[in-house]
């Protein structure tokens, strides 16, 4: 049988996971999956295709799952990251009954920050149509008619209901819980704790990881629309340039053409509205005050 991994990264999406993967594959004692999201516990039981505009659809079946570790047995821990898994309804069940002993790393940030990333992330795609408030209303909607859950970002940012159900699954000490704003304050600090709970060498210092994932909106929509859109001057680039090339030649410009998104603040006071119960719930389960720290 192929090993399976031994720590899982489940999200939330949008805080971070990006970083952590990195540093996590960086570390000489570790094997990660060459294959960020592979979603195979949230998704290997669905048949229907998810339908939104530009769904991933995930590894559903279960030997190219295993393939994705091959080359790992020297490693100390194996791991994946898939943002998937956090909010989903079975992920957690799914692995317990793979990987009982699984160690389980999720990362959150301020929730509507998290929300209006999402949202940006798809806008900067050329992705999402709505504004921001549309967006959101139009969520469960989308999911429902067959769209990637990543489409809902008000549900992807209730995190008390998402961590009941892992810590009805997994004992409490199998869980570690990053905050987004410790990974940027406290960054040694945080990934020390990050390697000892994976079960590696907590000493090691990996090399600087690129900036924490952020999309922005674009300065420049002409610029944006040729990146993201279809022309014969791309596809005469694409014949051309190798595709590692051509996604190093597109971050590079992405990088330049951004300015960062700012959300309005009454939409951000209603929204903070509604997620707040369930923030006071995710406060209480890990024991600290994540209202005082995102909403004050």
């Amino acid at each position: 049988m192929s090993r399976l991994p031994s720590f899982f990264l489940v999200g939330a999406p949008r805080c971070g996971t990006t970083t952590l993967n990195e540093v996590l594959d960086a570390h000489p004692e570790t094997f990660t999956s060459a294959n960020k999201e592979p979603w195979f516990y949230a998704v290997s039981e669905r048949s229907e295709p998810f339908t939104g505009p530009g769904d991933g659809q995930g590894v559903r079946n279960r030997s190219e799952y295993e393939a994705l570790f091959a080359g790992s047995d020297a490693a100390v821990a194996v791991g994946e990251a898939s943002t998937l898994y956090l909010s989903s309804d079975h992920a957690a069940e799914r692995i317990a009954a793979d990987v009982p002993d699984a160690r389980i790393v999720v990362t959150l940030r301020d929730p509507v920050q998290r929300a209006f990333s999402n949202f940006s992330q798809h806008t900067w795609q050329a992705r999402e149509t709505l504004g921001f408030d549309e967006a959101l209303a139009a969520g469960p909607g989308r999911v429902a008619s067959g769209w990637a859950p990543f489409w809902d970002y008000e549900a992807l940012s209730r995190y008390g209901a998402q961590l009941d159900r892992w810590f009805r699954v997994f004992d409490r000490e199998q869980i570690h819980v990053i905050l987004f704003d410790d990974l940027v304050s406290r960054r040694s600090e945080v990934l020390s704790d990050l390697y000892r709970h994976v079960g590696v060498d907590p000493s090691f210092q990996p090399p600087d990881a690129g900036a924490v994932n952020a999309s922005g909106q674009p300065r420049s929509e002409r610029l944006h629309a040729f990146l993201r859109g279809s022309s014969g001057a791309k596809r005469i680039l694409k014949a051309l340039v190798p595709s590692k090339a051509r996604a190093a030649m597109r971050e590079g410009v992405d990088r330049r053409n951004a300015t960062k998104a700012e959300l309005p603040t009454e939409q951000r006071v209603a929204l903070e509205e509604r997620l707040r119960a369930d923030l006071e719930h995710a406060s209480e389960l890990l024991g600290t005050d994540l209202v005082e720290r995102w909403f004050s």
